[in-house]
């Protein structure tokens, strides 16, 4: 099974590094995106969804690549940790960070609001596969 979240995973990279966020190829893969999230626990991808619509909602009045830069460590923290995301959630975040973090500075904005709007399909897959002792 971890071969097929790989080969998710790795489509996903391949086109968003090509296509948007809402590119209908990579909505296609919002779904199994989602499947292959559900051995996180909630708070956890919560806790980074959560995170990434505050510094979507801030928009223009932060820079976008300080606010991601951090964002991102605080997702390579909590891989490193006991207890943290697992290395599904991590490369997801991290994959879909470094599109945007190679962003010029005024694309960052409009490629982060659709990654955060992404994010919000992914989880409500992620929330319909997860076992409820995971919830």
């Amino acid at each position: 099974m971890e071969s097929s979240r790989s080969n998710v995973l790795d489509d996903y990279a391949d086109l968003i590094r090509q296509k948007s966020f809402k590119d209908k190829e990579v909505l296609n893969l919002c779904e199994n995106l989602g499947k292959s999230l559900k051995d996180n626990s909630n708070n956890q991808v919560r806790k980074f969804y959560d995170g990434l619509r505050t510094i979507a909602r801030r928009g223009d009045r932060v820079d976008p690549y300080v606010q991601l830069t951090l964002y991102k460590s605080r997702v390579m923290y909590s891989s490193a940790r006991r207890g943290g995301i697992n290395s599904q959630l991590r490369d997801f975040l991290v994959k879909s960070l470094n599109v945007i973090l190679a962003k010029e500075q005024k694309g960052m904005p409009k490629a982060l609001q659709d990654f955060a709007e992404y994010f919000e399909a992914v989880y409500g897959y992620y929330y319909c596969y997860t076992p409820k002792e995971n919830r």
